[in-house]
């Protein structure tokens, strides 16, 4: 809302009564009025820059010197003033030069001062709508001109009809080299076919396509451009294009040096799960070597136990190490491949596993995978065997997280006693112990009516 109260007119009018009575007449409407009886003293009034002028009230016949409409092409050149017309002439051609000028309305004396107020008002209104315009237009050239994206305007034919100073700066091509030339020109053969199917099938004003094309800049490398096709109706009717573009060559580059690497390390972790199967084959044929070799039953059982053992460590490889997460793998998921081997590989009785919610949002980085693995492994596969005996019964599987400490427990309702059967066959016991004497951990066994074993880790990813 425009507050019209105290704008500061300046009236031009070389007729001394008639000026007089005209300023009476703004003033008791409420406007500060200026008025001087000469072109060139208006001229010298509107450019000072130390006076407030709001408003031009123009005479067209000022004498013999300068007439109003030169006054005005003249003040126009420095500054953006609204001006309104006032003259007692009616014919055409003097109504149609003061068209030309920058003008903002045209009244003819005597109207009266209801149409003179309505006519300044409006001529305000004008002006802050052209300047909003013009600000916004400018606002709109500075971010065109200044972005890195490449923006350009095509006509219905694919001619370039605009174009950002982007163009030159990426594809090296002025802007009179390009000006009403082809899109196509610059494209890759290999996708004409597809810009034409996209780009001259019909389309609706303010619909947006996009795709990615290769575009030849002027030193003949093709570029990989990412294209926002916008398509506007001018006034005519004609459908235009307004085309954002970003060069993504060097991503596109980056993308395919990435494909290859991963290509590469499938390869190589192809080639390791191969050595490590054949390492392992040779290894657990030794196993059965050895176990043959021996009559007693204990010294079988313990070459029985290092094959499965071997099983165990190879499988969980396989799951986690040949195509590893960065972010690590949550326990739950960790935990119930464990289970799953554990009832593969040692067939024992199926038990009710109860899982913590806890598990769920806990991380457990690929470091830990093997160590933390082959002990759940001891723990789990003594605790389906002699927990509950030829029965069914629950095992819980729990964890929490204290900051860089993670505290895991399988626990048990059972006979109680499990883990102490764990040394029986020579291992067990001392094999999880030695482990977690490795890993810098700390393991505790809970008998209370069932058998609890907890496992303490610090798991700070500074660690090494």
């Amino acid at each position: 809302m425009i507050d019209f109260k105290g704008k500061n007119i300046l009236l031009v009018e070389d007729e001394v009564l008639i000026a007089m009575s005209c300023e009476r007449e703004l003033r008791s409407l409420g406007y500060d009025v200026t008025t001087c009886f000469s072109a060139e003293e208006a001229i010298s009034l509107a450019l000072d820059d130390n006076r407030q002028i709001d408003i031009i009230l123009m005479d067209i016949d000022l004498g013999r010197q300068i007439d109003g409409t030169q006054a005005v092409m003249e003040i126009t050149k420095y500054r953006d003033i609204p001006v309104l017309f006032l003259s007692s002439h009616t014919e055409k051609d003097i109504v149609e030069k003061t068209e030309k000028i920058t003008s903002y309305g045209y009244v003819v004396k005597q109207s009266g001062l209801t149409v003179l107020d309505a006519s300044i008002k409006m001529a305000f209104k004008l002006h802050k709508a052209h300047s909003e315009l013009k600000e916004s237009r400018e606002r709109y050239r500075v971010l065109v001109e200044n972005i890195s994206s490449l923006v350009c305007e095509t006509d219905s034919q694919g001619r370039y009809t605009y174009l950002s100073p982007a163009y030159e700066k990426v594809t090296g091509w002025r802007r009179d080299e390009l000006m009403g030339k082809y899109v196509i020109e610059h494209l890759h053969p290999d996708e004409l076919t597809r810009w034409k199917e996209k780009f001259f099938r019909q389309h609706n004003p303010n619909e947006t396509i996009r795709d990615i094309w290769r575009f030849r800049i002027k030193n003949g490398q093709w570029r990989w451009m990412d294209s926002s096709v916008t398509f506007i109706e001018k006034k005519n009717g004609e459908i235009y294009c307004v085309v954002i573009t970003n060069d993504i060559t060097d991503k596109i580059v980056e993308k395919e040096r990435l494909e290859r690497i991963i290509e590469e390390n499938k390869a190589y972790f192809s080639e390791m799960k191969s050595r490590v199967n054949s390492t392992a084959s040779i290894i657990r044929v030794f196993a059965d070597f050895m176990a043959s070799c021996f009559k007693e039953e204990d010294s079988r059982k313990i070459f029985l136990n290092i094959e499965k053992r071997i099983e165990f460590c190879l499988s969980l490889y396989e799951r986690f190490y040949i195509y590893p997460m960065p972010e690590g793998v949550t326990l739950r998921e960790f935990v119930t491949n464990i289970v799953e081997l554990v009832y593969r590989i040692y067939n024992t009785p199926q038990q009710i596993l109860v899982y913590s919610d806890e598990l769920n949002n806990i991380f457990l980085e690929i470091k830990w995978i093997l160590p933390v693995g082959f002990i759940m492994n001891e723990l789990l596969s003594n605790a389906f065997i002699h927990a509950y005996g030829n029965s069914s019964g629950e095992i819980y599987i729990s964890a929490k997280k204290f900051e860089d400490v993670l505290l895991i427990s399988v626990k048990d309702n059972g006979c109680g006693g499990v883990y102490s059967e764990m040394n029986k066959i020579g291992m067990g016991l001392s094999l999880v112990n030695k482990i977690v004497e490795e890993i810098h951990g700390e393991f505790t066994i809970v008998s209370n009516g069932g058998s609890e074993a907890l496992l303490q880790l610090r798991i700070s990813k500074d660690e090494e």
